[in-house]
């Protein structure tokens, strides 16, 4: 499942008439691998697989990180748009510092938080006490998060 479901939910609400427009910001995000992409995978696999207009579709292929995300979302949009209403789709973990971040280029948004981790409540000793694989990842993650925030804030990206 990973980062799919931010794409996924893009596609649902573009399909529903609540978005206009798909903005997939994303570089290759590799220190070896420059010339791969992201977005631009992306952006061909809704054009040619999910038939979504290419003229629907913006890409930033520049940007490696959040600060750089928000930064290159921000000029483009300010570039095709005036007074543009923007939705950031984004996993739920990652939402706090990803609105920092296009607050500090000046874009308000709406929130849809993806890849949700809560689950039902169960009160069995086994769920409640014992360690599992996936509660260590979600730490993992949680603490990636908070190191984040506080390295964005003292570099001035958030």
């Amino acid at each position: 499942r990973g980062n799919t479901d931010r794409i996924l939910q893009a596609v649902y609400l573009y399909r529903e008439n609540r978005i206009k427009k798909i903005l997939i910001s994303g570089g290759s995000g590799s220190l070896i691998f420059r010339d791969m992409r992201e977005a631009v995978f992306l952006n061909d696999f809704l054009v040619n697989t999910l038939k979504i207009p290419q003229e629907d579709i913006l890409t930033d292929t520049v940007s490696d990180n959040t600060y750089q995300n928000a930064v290159e979302s921000a000029r483009i949009i300010k570039e095709h748009f005036t007074n543009p209403k923007v939705m950031l789709i984004t996993s739920a973990f990652h939402m706090r510092r990803s609105k920092m971040c296009f607050k500090k280029q000046g874009l308000n948004v709406i929130m849809y938080s993806t890849d949700l981790t809560t689950g039902p409540r169960r009160y069995q000793f086994e769920h409640l006490f014992m360690p599992s694989m996936q509660s260590l990842v979600q730490w993992n993650k949680f603490f990636h998060e908070i190191i984040g925030i506080v390295m964005y804030k003292i570099m001035g990206y958030a």
